[in-house]
């Protein structure tokens, strides 16, 4: 007797075990604007976001969990990290770089005297 038993709807893959039905496609994380995105020092940084879709759950965008472990006062390359988990558990992660370069003279950060 053969209990897994494979079943495609709408591109999502199922599996029929035991009467239960598992999603097992994660979502898919697309970040807005440019990655890697730069900014100079001392400036203030928005980040543009991203969006999640899931072929099962649909639009998941609100369930994003963003890390943002940009400090614009230390130059250098800093991560955003997007997070997104289905109903079933199936996650996706996506990183976005913030390469903060060093403030020009009359721009961001004021030089120290």
């Amino acid at each position: 007797s053969n209990n897994v038993i494979s079943i495609s709807f709408l591109r999502c893959r199922f599996f029929f075990f035991n009467s239960l039905f598992f999603n097992t496609t994660p979502p898919v994380l697309t970040i807005l604007g440019a990655n890697p995105f730069t900014i100079q020092q001392g400036m203030p940084y928005s980040d543009p976001g991203a969006t999640a879709w899931d072929e099962c759950a649909k639009d998941l965008t609100a369930s994003i969990i963003v890390d943002v472990g940009v400090d614009t006062s230390v130059v250098g390359d800093h991560a955003v990290t997007y997070n997104v988990a289905d109903e079933s558990g199936n996650a996706a992660t996506a990183t976005r770089i913030v390469k903060v370069l060093a403030a020009k003279p009359g721009k961001g950060r004021k030089p120290s005297r």
